[in-house]
């Protein structure tokens, strides 16, 4: 990291042009393990070296390009991410904390630092229940449950002739065919038995006997084996009521289940997302934006904005909001402007507690 000379194993060194980036500023490298300095330590380790270097390689793996990576890995805490939009900027609303819950907020205001768009925001756990909600509304709307139940029973009924269930089936009632015929060839081979002209006759019918004694036990232990974890026939009337049950409690089944991983399985299946509105509402001194209203979209339908598609960092929004503003001729592009809410002398006025 030096900006005269480089430490190396033979001594300092003086910087030469490749350490220089291209605004000649000197680079920041990390040098390979075998040309670090290192000496073996005079104490035990303080923690074991194997999980040590798992944990460190891990890190590593985190510590690349994090594009296209979800806020969070775990489902249950962002069941609307990517799929809640703020129709004013046209950005996805990312998921942030609040307090004991979550909230989605703009993700423009949130990457330009408050510079660009508004302080829109909805409470999470609410907007996920409202999403649900539509979808149940629009699975139970009008004669939509009667067009269900027959696409529901022709599903099962093709899942199981062609699925596990109808497999294992045919296997195991092949296996029984063939075991009835094993048992009557055995009959016909112990009556030959009794008709035997001689010793010699008699041990080639016993061989007989014996290779078909041996096939129908071990026939006879497969049809057991198969019999114990060959999955039950469903019954569909039964399985259609219960999925129709399940669309009525849609909302309840999630809440009872304490995450969210069964509503954003729901969303993505249907591929639901939420679009929303927000407009100005006076607070004694303040101006503050609040929801007014919105638009859910569910399948392929056409979004009612063109969604935005461009860069996300912050470095990237700021350096566009700072071209923009030199081009339209403002004397000081860096600095947001005050919208005339209070008094203040510059400072974002966001509105609400962040």
């Amino acid at each position: 990291m030096g900006d005269q000379s480089r430490f190396t194993a033979d001594g300092p060194r003086m910087m030469t042009e490749s350490d220089y980036r291209a605004d000649e500023k000197p680079k920041v490298v990390r040098n390979p393990d075998e040309e670090c300095v290192s000496t073996p330590a005079s104490f035990e380790p303080i923690v074991d070296p194997a999980p040590y270097e798992k944990l460190i390689e891990i890190l590593d793996r985190r510590a690349g390009s994090q594009k296209g990576k979800p806020r969070s890995p775990d489902p249950a805490n962002n069941p609307l991410g990517g799929r809640v939009y703020d129709m004013a900027c046209t950005w996805p609303m990312y998921r942030v904390p609040s307090k004991e819950s979550f909230r989605y907020k703009c993700g423009l205001y949130q990457q330009s630092s408050g510079q660009q768009c508004a302080h829109n925001h909805v409470d999470g756990p609410l907007a996920t229940r409202f999403l649900m909600n539509c979808i149940r509304q629009r699975l139970l709307a009008g004669n939509l449950r009667k067009q269900q139940e027959p696409r529901l029973r022709s599903l099962a009924e093709a899942e199981r002739a062609n699925g596990m269930d109808g497999r294992q089936s045919s296997d195991l009632d092949a296996k029984k065919r063939k075991l009835r015929q094993l048992e009557d060839d055995l009959e016909h081979a112990e009556l030959n038995m009794t008709r035997a002209a001689n010793d010699q006759q008699f041990e080639a019918m016993s061989r007989v006997f014996d290779q078909l004694k041996s096939q129908q036990s071990s026939l006879s232990a497969e049809i057991r084996v198969a019999e114990k974890t060959s999955t039950p026939i469903v019954d569909v009337d039964a399985e259609i009521e219960a999925a129709l049950r399940c669309v009525e409690r849609l909302d309840d089944l999630v809440e009872q289940a304490g995450d969210h991983r069964l509503a954003r399985e729901l969303f993505e299946v249907v591929n639901a997302r939420l679009f929303l509105s927000f407009r100005k509402k006076q607070l004694k001194k303040r101006m503050v934006n609040r929801l007014y209203a919105g638009v859910v979209t569910l399948g392929n339908a056409v979004p009612p904005i063109d969604i935005y598609s461009g860069p996300t960092t912050r470095r990237k929004i700021k350096q566009s909001a700072a071209v923009v503003a030199a081009e339209s001729g403002e004397p000081n592009s860096s600095a947001p402007p005050s919208d005339g809410e209070g008094k203040s002398l510059g400072n974002v006025n966001r509105g609400d507690r962040i």
